[in-house]
């Protein structure tokens, strides 16, 4: 029983956030299948990132101790592989659907795949470090993948609807530097 709970505390705060974004997608709402595919990738995505991640932090150069060295490797290496990956779902698998027809749309697969990799995350996590780590995600990290993907997605729906591709790179540097 105790293992459901921890699953339970892992899946809902994801789950609630889906249901936040989707909830504002009034004018033309996605397709549950095209929001399902997109948070699918997203989970996927913990894989490459993660490879990647450990593949930068052994290099000597991210190598560092204490306080110094903690922030060095979040910010120069999960932060920009972390938003990468997330990034390359949306171009890959949402950016020429022929669903994404406004711009809000932007926030709405960018933010379902930011929830996605965060979900996958957080299962990870809370599975093998407890409730404790469970609530603690629910209050920062959940919500923080969550508010790079929106803003990720308000760049992304910009820069297709504007056409104006040099706005992919606030769609990435904007989140990298807020994670």
């Amino acid at each position: 029983m105790g293992t459901v709970i921890t699953l339970l505390l892992a899946v809902c705060p994801p789950i609630f956030f889906l249901y936040w974004i989707l909830r504002y997608d009034r004018n033309e709402p996605e397709p549950m299948l095209s929001v399902v595919k997109i948070l699918l990738w997203g989970a996927v995505s913990i894989v490459p990132a993660a490879l990647l991640e450990n593949l930068l932090i052994s290099l000597s150069i991210f190598s560092g101790s204490g306080l110094s060295g903690a922030a060095m490797e979040s910010f120069f290496v999960i932060a920009p592989v972390e938003e990468a990956v997330k990034l390359l779902v949306v171009i890959l698998f949402a950016m020429g659907s022929r669903h994404f027809t406004e711009p809000n749309d932007g926030i709405v697969y960018a933010g379902t795949a930011s929830i996605g990799f965060a979900l996958a995350e957080n299962i990870f996590y809370v599975m093998e470090s407890g409730a404790g780590v469970g609530i603690a995600r629910a209050l920062t990290s959940i919500p923080g993948h969550t508010f790079t993907g929106v803003l990720m997605g308000y760049f992304l729906g910009r820069a297709k609807f504007q056409g104006n591709k040099r706005l992919y790179l606030p769609a990435f540097l904007v989140p990298w530097f807020l994670h």
